[in-house]
């Protein structure tokens, strides 16, 4: 699949709920001719549904369909909620994963071990959900079987940093792992593969990464300023059970402590209201001395009508993300599961835990983190999906977030539009 970025606007929208910065002192890397053409119509003052159809360009050129069938499979993803929400409930013992599936009839496969004995339930859900599901049988492994044996092949290594990532993959049955540059187990992967599938007994594919694993770091001039001169990309407007109303970022920038909002033409003052990062969260917040609006601002009309939880959000799925260095970036979600390492992924100074999702073909770069991650609904408008951390290779480069569900550890809660 091809690395897609639309570069920063070069002026934002006065408020919003992820209002960003544009500073032009870091422009984005040079897109390929398709997508300079593709930059040079998504121009300032472009609407939510210029964006949309971006985004739906990008889908049926990479599933070879219809724009018209991109747009008809993007409206349709928010009728699986409850399919999927329902289909948690079945013999979970035995699940395996669900996804969706773009080739031939786009539909939602859901895994089982097993064979069909049990799952009538399933069946049945299956016959009266409003779009195609696949009941899928003879796994041979449950997803959390497979997250097992991740974690326990990371806890046998004695220099876990030389991994630069790993995750379950639901629709291959396997782990993936990456390996850093100059590691020692770069160099023959086929005998780290082995090893690791004899000693753990399910599968294990490994790649070698191009570039280490690293949250995107912030540098001076941009959106939101911590209070030792760090910026980076504000995600969701918020409000705490006090009624307290901000924005959220991401709490390994800089000291992470909120100083500042800038929506490119003013700056307006932040007062710091908490912050987690550790093992599963990178998350902090602020009021800031001006309104914020549940909208993204530099799409106008991209306005947040709910969010997904981490259940509701299914690999293979088209998720997107606004940043202040790369823009307007779109991919596929390959991992809910994924365990950054390395030297460059800071989880609050001791390890991070295998709850990060990892979007494959999505750009990233220093100044996005904290920027928000989100899938088109219907019309222009968006549902939170979560909040940026970093970048990595798996092998092709990769972005990865923290899941909504996450945020309200601090006691917040999305502002959305009616």
């Amino acid at each position: 699949m091809k690395h897609y970025r639309l570069p920063k606007l070069p002026l934002l929208l006065a408020t919003g709920a992820a209002l960003f910065a544009v500073a032009l002192l870091h422009p984005a890397s040079a897109a390929t001719d398709d997508q300079a053409a593709v930059n040079a119509q998504l121009e300032e003052g472009d609407d939510a549904l210029d964006y949309k159809e971006q985004a739906a360009e990008w889908y049926a050129e990479d599933h070879d369909v219809s724009v018209e069938e991109a747009k008809r499979r993007m409206r349709v993803r928010d009728d699986y909620i409850p399919v999927t929400n329902a289909l948690d409930d079945v013999a979970p013992a035995r699940q395996a994963g669900t996804w969706f599936e773009h080739e031939g009839e786009y539909r939602l496969v859901a895994s089982f071990t097993g064979d069909e004995e049990g799952l009538e339930e399933a069946f049945e859900i299956a016959a009266d959900a409003p779009h195609p599901v696949e009941i899928r049988t003879g796994a041979v492994r449950t997803e959390d079987e497979l997250l097992e044996a991740m974690t326990a092949a990371r806890e046998s290594l004695s220099d876990e940093a030389a991994v630069g990532g790993s995750w379950v993959d639901v629709p291959g049955g396997a782990v993936k792992v990456t390996v850093e540059p100059g590691s020692p187990f770069a160099a023959d992967t086929a005998s780290f593969e082995e090893d690791l599938e004899a000693n753990h007994g399910v599968p294990f594919y490994v790649d070698v990464q191009d570039e280490p694993t690293a949250d995107n770091d912030a540098y001076a001039g941009g959106e939101v300023h911590t209070t030792d001169s760090f910026s980076c990309t504000s995600a969701f407007a918020v409000r705490d059970s006090q009624w307290n109303y901000g924005v959220m970022s991401a709490a390994h920038c800089g000291n992470g402590i909120l100083d500042t909002f800038f929506d490119g033409m003013t700056p307006y003052n932040m007062t710091h209201m908490g912050a987690i990062l550790g093992p599963s969260h990178d998350v902090n917040w602020g009021t800031v001395n001006t309104t914020v609006h549940p909208t993204i601002g530099p799409m106008s009309g991209a306005n947040v009508v709910g969010q997904l939880t981490k259940a509701q959000q299914q690999i293979n799925d088209q998720f997107c993300k606004y940043g202040q260095t790369t823009g307007y970036t779109c991919g596929y979600l390959v991992g809910k599961t994924y365990q950054p390492s390395g030297n460059g992924a800071d989880c609050g100074g001791g390890s991070c835990d295998p709850t990060w999702m990892l979007v494959e073909s999505a750009a990233s770069d220093d100044g996005d983190s904290g920027g928000p991650w989100f899938r088109w609904t219907e019309g222009g408008n968006i549902r939170a999906a979560g909040v940026h951390k970093g970048g990595t290779y798996c092998p092709v480069q990769c972005s990865y977030y923290m899941a909504s569900d996450y945020w309200s550890d601090l006691g917040l809660t999305i502002l959305t539009w009616p």
